[in-house]
């Protein structure tokens, strides 16, 4: 692992180098890594650098709320753009190229609002980690010509934590969160209905406490990722939770027994 005072001396020259001429546009999501970047750019260029937001039905509002509180916190100058993904035909359809359609819908908004801010620049929060799990949207965005610092500085998810961490950030040891639609299986059709039963959901569980906690929907069927830890006092909550989630929906509610993992809708039979 890097030194922290050598992630940041490296992250300053880069985002000085990234300001030169014009502002820059931040990927904002309010996860540690876009967290993180947003409050050291602030630190390290001030008002040369923007925050956007794109709210949209693949984030919780309550990831939405999170964020802004987070923005306020630090301070930084945050745009908040209304964002429905769910307008574009190749999203909703749901292929296995979904993620990379997804990010070049956004690149080329959040070009859009770079350009109407006279931003030169647009970056990410994406890292070194990202590119161990199946990511087509990074190349996606690395096409678009968006940058990533941290990658760029080879700055991991563990060295971002502890740099936020060393910060005093709030979402130092915040959880990894997906969009939504990660957690609907290829070729099921996205609808605004569907994402709001499992943001529901998904919700309900972290209110009681779950957390991490997924909510994957396979037709009429909920599959709840917890950690191993967490799976005896979810047994308990059995009634409360299968009652909650027939108010949102979804008939059949079961306990994945390998617990939460990040990308489990990617993995194949001979994954074990």
């Amino acid at each position: 692992m890097q030194s922290s005072d050598a992630c940041l001396d490296r992250l300053y020259q880069i985002l000085h180098g990234y300001e030169k001429d014009k502002k820059v546009l931040i990927a904002y999501s309010g996860g540690v890594d876009s967290g993180l970047l947003c409050d050291i750019a602030w630190e390290c260029i001030g008002k040369k650098m923007i925050a956007l937001l794109l709210a949209g039905p693949f984030i919780s509002q309550h990831e939405v709320d999170q964020a802004i509180s987070f923005a306020r916190e630090r301070a930084f100058p945050l745009l908040v753009r209304e964002y429905d993904i769910l307008s574009f035909p190749d999203i909703t359809e749901n292929t296995k190229k979904r993620c990379a359609f997804c990010k070049q819908h956004m690149a080329d908004l959040l070009w859009q609002v770079a350009h109407e801010h006279g931003c030169s620049n647009v970056i990410d929060g994406v890292c070194v980690s990202d590119t161990a799990e199946y990511r087509p949207g990074i190349e996606v965005s690395t096409k678009a010509g968006i940058k990533h610092p941290f990658l760029e500085c080879d700055i991991t998810k563990s060295e971002i934590r502890n740099l936020a961490q060393r910060r005093g950030l709030s979402l130092w040891d915040k959880s990894s969160s997906a969009c939504l639609a990660s957690r609907i299986p290829y070729g099921t059709p996205l609808t605004k209905d569907l994402l709001q039963s499992v943001e529901r959901a998904e919700c309900y569980l972290h209110e009681c406490g779950f957390s991490p906690a997924r909510v994957r929907i396979h037709g009429d069927i909920a599959r709840i990722e917890v950690t191993p830890e967490q799976f005896q006092r979810l047994i308990e909550m059995r009634k409360e939770i299968v009652s909650f989630f027939r108010d949102c929906g979804i008939l059949h509610v079961t306990l994945d027994m390998l617990g939460y993992r990040s990308g489990s809708m990617d993995e194949t039979i001979e994954e074990k």
